[in-house]
């Protein structure tokens, strides 16, 4: 049998566990416990059903239990602080909570490009002053534990990499022997009171210079200076790298590297529209806001957990999340009255209230003050439906696209929901097969078993939902179709008709 999650493969018959289609080296009990949980997601299962699923009964001690279920999660690229894919339930036992694909063989035929892998080479210090050292090894260090906590990258951490002396010719065999695609290397030299960093983002498998730029600064207030650094090249890296959600966080209001990591973790959970991630990142937003006031951008960011969960139903009254959401914006909007993203935020809520008119104006501001900037435009295209603006909305979409180095899957699943709703069914399932594979949010898998279901593609379509529901088994229509922009009555009761034949849930 075969299990497709993120960028894995789980095949049970042939006892293998793939990335990217690679093989994943992993220890014969160590894939027994993996498969064991898997096969269990929807539930909680307890120690002495591990024990008996993986030692057949045999009593082990707690810290071998614990080795194996650590070796677990580093073969799923998970750890036991990030608890990603699998999750300890104090004093109750472990569960597997990642999202299943419906159609694992579709992972298999068209594989994501997954997370980019990287690892930092030492910054080399080029000048004859000693005292540079633990500024260049402050920087590499710095970089690679930034990096780290972005959660669309892999980063590795190697002897090879952190011994690495050789020159331009040798950073190509390096990025193959740690089995890396990018690798990031720099330099610090200095001159009197005069320093002059140089950071490059090299794509290993080509032998070319991806990125590069410098940074002169001053003696003083080195510290400082240094977390400005890593913030800006970080910025870039993202950039190049990943979907754009973290680049979209471009700094330019705080210089706390902190709140600007916390934030782009809150943005990363934030977009998987799940309840538990949305409280997460409820979470994540209130740090950055601590470690930077402000900013306006995490006050932003709550509004938004806070939004999501007046729409869908996810604790407290939905008035009370409503109202919290509108303060958290309009805060946002006064601490940064040029700000886009605090705009589109607020264009949100009023939207949400009802005010449709002035909605329009704020995400007209929002894309006016950053028509370069991907979001504000992607919101913006995927509120005008509501007013009977498909078109622009489409023709907006395009633009958002033209501007992310790679697509947005939220943006994608937006885009084909407006398809589907103007009778352009084929292109809106080519759209959302594309979102599922760069990102898989449940959002996408419903409105894909819409546009299924309505296609006479009736399987297909239930073996979407199936997938959600393993996933969130108390998900109803409600909550799939409260944050969609429906002109009227009539066209919510035609998707609701859908999604129920599709076997979502009215209610539970």
């Amino acid at each position: 049998m075969l299990f497709a999650f993120e960028d894995f493969i789980l095949d049970t018959d042939r006892r293998e566990l793939r990335r990217d289609g690679v093989p994943v080296a992993v220890e014969p009990q160590v894939f027994d416990l993996i498969a064991f949980l898997v096969a269990n997601r929807h539930r909680v299962v307890g120690r002495d059903d591990v024990l008996e699923a993986v030692w057949h009964g045999r009593i082990v001690s707690e810290s071998t239990l614990t080795t194996r279920i650590n070796a677990a999660r580093r073969a799923l690229g998970d750890s036991g602080q990030a608890q990603r894919l699998i999750r300890t339930i104090y004093a109750r036992g472990f569960r597997f909570v990642g999202n299943l694909m419906a159609d694992p063989t579709h992972r298999e035929r068209r594989r994501p490009p997954g997370r980019s892998t990287i690892a930092v080479v030492p910054f080399d210090n080029v000048s004859d002053d000693p005292d540079l050292d633990s500024l260049a090894a402050g920087i590499t260090e710095d970089l690679t534990d930034a990096l780290s906590k972005v959660p669309a990258l892999s980063v590795f951490a190697s002897n090879a990499a952190a011994e690495f002396r050789g020159g331009w010719a040798e950073l190509r065999q390096l990025a193959g022997a740690l089995r890396v695609r990018y690798l990031l290397a720099g330099s610090v030299q200095g001159s009197g009171q005069r320093l002059r960093v140089i950071a490059r983002l090299i794509d290993g498998a080509e032998g070319r210079c991806v990125w590069s730029d410098r940074y002169d600064l001053r003696v003083e207030n080195i510290f400082a200076q240094q977390d400005d650094i890593t913030r800006k090249v970080l910025i870039e890296v993202c950039a190049k790298l990943t979907s754009g959600d973290h680049a979209l966080l471009d700094g330019g209001g705080t210089r706390n590297l902190d709140a600007w990591l916390l934030c782009g973790q809150a943005v990363e959970e934030w977009y998987r529209f799940e309840r538990v991630a949305n409280f997460r990142a409820c979470a994540l937003f209130q740090r950055a806001h601590e470690a930077d006031p402000k900013w306006p951008s995490p006050l932003a960011g709550l509004s938004s957990t806070y939004r999501e969960a007046a729409i869908r139903g996810w604790g407290g009254s939905p008035e009370g999340n409503l109202e919290a959401a509108t303060e958290l914006a309009e805060k946002a909007v006064a601490l940064g009255p040029d700000d886009a993203t605090a705009h589109v935020h607020l264009g949100n809520v009023r939207t949400q209230m009802g005010r449709i008119e002035e909605g329009v104006r704020i995400f007209e501001m929002a894309v006016e003050l950053a028509p370069g900037d991907y979001f504000p435009l992607g919101a913006f295209a995927h509120m005008l439906p509501r007013v009977g603006e498909e078109i622009r909305a489409l023709a907006l979409f395009a633009r958002s696209r033209g501007l992310r180095p790679t697509p947005s899957g939220p943006n994608l699943a937006n885009e084909a929901f407006v398809l589907h709703s103007i009778g352009r069914r084929e292109q809106a399932i080519q759209a959302l097969q594309e979102s599922i594979d760069l990102c898989d949010i449940a959002d996408a898998h419903v409105r894909l078993a819409a546009a299924y279901f309505e296609g006479d593609r009736p399987e297909e379509a239930r073996a979407e939902i199936a997938h959600v529901l393993a996933g969130e088994p108390d998900a109803t229509i409600g909550e799939y179709t409260r944050n969609l922009p429906f002109r009227d009555r009539q066209q919510l009761d035609w998707y609701q008709d859908l999604l129920r034949g599709a076997a979502l849930p009215d209610q539970f």
